[in-house]
């Protein structure tokens, strides 16, 4: 015995644990667990705040991926919580094994050098996704992860617990690690319906001034800003159906106040700019063409006409790099559209897109697209539609009426663009390998093929 006392004593007595240790270990890796879950949780939130695309759009997580984010940021943390009690009850002073017990030392080691070069391996790669996350990556990776996440956490718990699997017996050890497998598991799920930080009032004051859009999708683009050019955002919010919101410089405005916005921000400008200012319009695809004509045409009242209607495409670099639009100019035929109690004046006094129609093609645009009365098939068959019909003096009439969207409106006009696009290329014969090297031919060859090939557009509502 007293060999065995100084050298080596294989022997565990779980009966020597004393009631009050248990409970204080028990108590230390409940608070562990909390302050690391909270840890976790709080990091997770800054770098959703942080989070940032071309618009600023706010980084809202849903409920079902939250409750994913929870329930794993509560398991890794009762999994380093176990660790801590653990070798709470077993390190010194302790008299359930001897000093020298090789087995002890094991579950020590394994419990603490497991936890620090996992912590240190997860944080890595944690920082490395969340740091990119704010500002260059925009990959849905839960999908793909979700499944792989939790394996790592059964994973990580039997590597931690394996250690004190060695100092039960074979009765003792399945049903010890049934009752502690139940008990991590009442305590990981209670554990992720803790909200440290109030979540829906930071989605809200997020949301306040920066209200998520979902774009109206084309497959054509002519605006990234590749090149450089001033441009002031707006983005359109209709919330109910006589209460509309224009958000720009961080502010919520009325719509009657987007002259207000535009003259503020041209006076901050060098005044040989304002000439080129675009107005990058952002709005939901569902938003009522009505709405967005009323706002071209309080811009056409005060003489601005670069307009750009941003939209989703399927350009990987959308939206964290660039933003895509569909570039015109205002043209004194959204005249034709004002109420009769609109006053502001014609700019163009002078202006006559009239005189060069001989004649006119009727589109009617809606969830159902009628060109020239003929119902349209897909996109495709749209394109074709304007190249087959395309002459310098037709002019293609947009038909509106009260349920035609955004969207719609944005498939016949990305039809338009690109058919005439397609058209101007086919005549081309210099072109540019670098979008920055402008040259003096290119210039006058593309002046020309807008000449040749002008876009004309009249507006309407039935």
């Amino acid at each position: 015995m007293k060999l065995r006392h100084l050298f080596y004593d294989s022997t565990v007595n779980f009966r020597n644990v004393s009631i009050s240790k248990v409970a204080l270990a028990i108590l230390i890796g409940i608070c562990s667990s909390i302050v690391i879950y909270s840890f976790f949780y709080v990091l997770r939130e800054s770098f959703r705040v942080m989070s940032i695309g071309f618009d600023y759009v706010p980084k809202i997580v849903s409920e079902e991926n939250r409750r994913y984010y929870n329930l794993f940021f509560a398991g890794l943390s009762v999994i380093f919580g176990n660790s801590i009690a653990l070798n709470f009850i077993f390190s010194k002073p302790q008299k359930i094994t001897h000093r020298f017990n090789s087995k002890r030392k094991r579950l020590l080691n394994d419990n603490i050098f497991l936890s620090f070069n996992f912590s240190y391996w997860f944080a890595k790669i944690g920082l490395i996704f969340g740091v990119f996350s704010m500002c260059c990556m925009d990959f849905e990776f839960l999908p793909y992860f979700k499944n792989v996440s939790f394996l790592l956490l059964v994973v990580l718990y039997l590597e931690s617990f394996k250690a004190l699997g060695q100092l039960l017996n074979n009765s003792q050890r399945l049903k010890f690690y049934l009752i502690h497998f139940l008990c991590l598991l009442l305590v990981t799920f209670s554990l992720s319906k803790l909200n440290v930080v109030d979540y829906k009032g930071l989605d809200k004051m997020m949301l306040e001034n920066n209200p998520l859009m979902d774009f109206p999708y084309s497959n054509f683009y002519n605006d990234d800003e590749s090149i450089y050019r001033p441009t002031l955002q707006l983005k359109l919010e209709v919330e109910q159906k006589d209460s509309i919101n224009v958000y720009s410089n961080d502010k919520k405005w009325a719509l009657k106040d987007v002259p207000i916005i535009v003259l503020g921000h041209k006076a901050t400008m060098r005044e040989e700019m304002t000439p080129f200012l675009t107005v990058n319009l952002i709005a939901d695809k569902t938003t009522k063409v009505n709405v967005i004509k009323d706002l071209e045409l309080l811009m056409y009242s005060i003489n601005q006409k670069g307009i750009s209607y941003s939209v989703r495409t399927d350009d990987l670099l959308f939206s964290r790099f660039e933003r895509r639009g569909i570039k015109k100019r205002i043209t004194p035929n959204i005249l034709d559209l004002k109420k009769e109690t609109d006053s502001f004046p014609h700019l163009d006094m002078f202006y006559n897109a009239n005189n060069n129609i001989t004649d006119t093609i009727k589109i009617q645009i809606g969830e159902n697209i009628l060109f020239d009365n003929k119902h349209i098939e897909n996109d495709e068959d749209l394109v074709n539609r304007f190249i087959q019909s395309y002459s310098k003096t037709t002019a293609f009439e947009y038909d509106y009426h009260e349920d035609t969207t955004y969207q719609d409106y944005i498939i016949v006009l990305a039809a338009h663009f690109s058919a005439v696009y397609k058209l101007r290329e086919n005549k081309q014969t210099v072109f540019l390998n670098n979008p920055y090297a402008w040259n003096e031919s290119y210039r006058e060859e593309q002046n020309e093929l807008k000449r040749q090939f002008p876009i004309l557009v009249l507006e309407k509502f039935d």
